[in-house]
């Protein structure tokens, strides 16, 4: 959940560059193309002047540098909580042992 409302921030601090700037015309508008550009959505019909499409494609990047990072630190964290839980081969106490074709134990 943190992180959804880390990204609502950043994308609601360049809606809010957008708008002082001028690049875009009201706040609405500047928080739709934003979610849309950090999404790299491309569904909304928005389009900024030509000397602003730099600062959009930055955002867009930047989107994908933190949702990047958000996935890498939701892996890290995963990880971590099955290392300490005995990881992916520990076998429940009540499981019966592997057996092979010979009927030995594995």
């Amino acid at each position: 959940m943190s992180t959804a409302i880390l990204h609502a921030i950043e994308v609601s601090f360049w809606a809010a560059a957008y708008t002082l700037l001028g690049a875009l015309a009201n706040g609405h508008t500047a928080m739709l193309y934003s979610m849309n550009a950090m999404t790299s959505y491309g569904h909304v019909n928005l389009y900024l002047a030509p000397r602003w499409e730099m600062m959009g494609s930055l955002e867009a990047l930047n989107g994908w540098i933190l949702f990047g990072l958000t996935t890498a630190f939701l892996f890290a964290i995963v990880q971590k909580a099955w290392s300490s839980h005995g990881g992916p081969n520990r076998a429940p106490e009540r499981m019966l042992p592997l057996r092979s074709s010979n009927g030995e134990s594995r």
